[in-house]
């Protein structure tokens, strides 16, 4: 599954997170559950084969990744797939990972969480855009005065939020 970083899908990081997406999807010969900024076109080729789902959201506003992680946790469910791969930039990673092992427990499945090892070949200054139109994804300061207070959030207000 494929979290966004940022908006629209066509910055460098959402076009990263979907290459290293359909990488992940076609080696492992898996669907993708993902959201509408990371654009991921099957169809041709190799790829005719791979099935997107995309999270419920309403156009323009992205939603949390709690939200996500939910959402993919209950079409793992209804697939009953026994483990999902995350693909994020890799300053949202622990959050996804942290919110997708949340969601899994929520609904008390046995799904193994993986992380796609490949996001780690790209550099801090690869996953910052400044055309994103999320302020907080636009540098490692912005980004980090949002996680600092997300860290610290405690479980039960931070769902209340993802709601």
């Amino acid at each position: 599954m494929a979290f966004a970083f940022g908006v629209p899908y066509n910055i460098r990081s959402n076009r990263l997170i979907a290459k290293i997406t359909l990488d992940k999807a076609k080696e492992i010969k898996a669907s993708i559950y993902t959201q509408f900024d990371i654009s991921i076109n099957p169809g041709e080729g190799d790829i005719k084969d791979i099935k997107v789902v995309y999270t419920e959201e309403t156009q323009g506003n992205s939603p949390p990744t709690l939200r996500i992680a939910r959402g993919a946790v209950y079409w793992a469910e209804a697939l009953e797939l026994e483990e999902l791969w995350i693909v994020a930039a890799v300053p949202h990673l622990w959050r996804c990972e942290r919110d997708l092992k949340y969601a899994v427990r929520e609904v008390g499945l046995q799904i193994d969480i993986h992380i796609c090892e490949d996001v780690y070949k790209y550099p801090e200054d690869e996953w910052y855009c400044f055309e994103s139109k999320q302020i907080r994804t636009r540098s490692q300061k912005d980004w980090k005065k949002r996680e600092n207070k997300l860290k610290k959030m405690p479980m039960f207000i931070y769902k209340r939020i993802a709601k």
